[in-house]
């Protein structure tokens, strides 16, 4: 039987984490434990690490409302930027970025 795919937020992963420091066990026992894929915990645990402070986590927010169009979305990585056409809608950006960390 195949599990169900969890998406986590970057507070959710925050606390697995967490929890993971204080358990004591193996990265792959912790997974087991707790029903994690180790590919998904091991990406996450590389991502918050190399990210400092905030992760690498990525929210995307927009209010077109108050917030003036822009001409351009930039969107840095610690490898390269990734530059965007600022027309483009922001719930498509959202998905781009949801794809790119899944």
């Amino acid at each position: 039987m195949q599990q169900q795919r969890v998406r986590r937020s970057e507070s959710d992963w925050r606390k697995v984490l967490s929890d993971f420091k204080s358990s004591g066990l193996s990265g792959i026992a912790f997974c087991r434990k707790h029903h994690i894929g180790p590919k998904g915990f091991y990406r996450a645990r590389s991502l918050y690490r190399r990210g400092g402070k905030g992760g690498q986590f990525v929210q995307a927010v927009a209010d077109p409302v108050t917030k003036p169009a822009l001409s351009v979305i930039e969107i840095i990585l610690p490898h390269g930027r990734v530059r965007i056409d600022g027309r483009v809608s922001p719930t498509w950006v959202a998905d781009l970025l949801k794809s790119l960390a899944a």
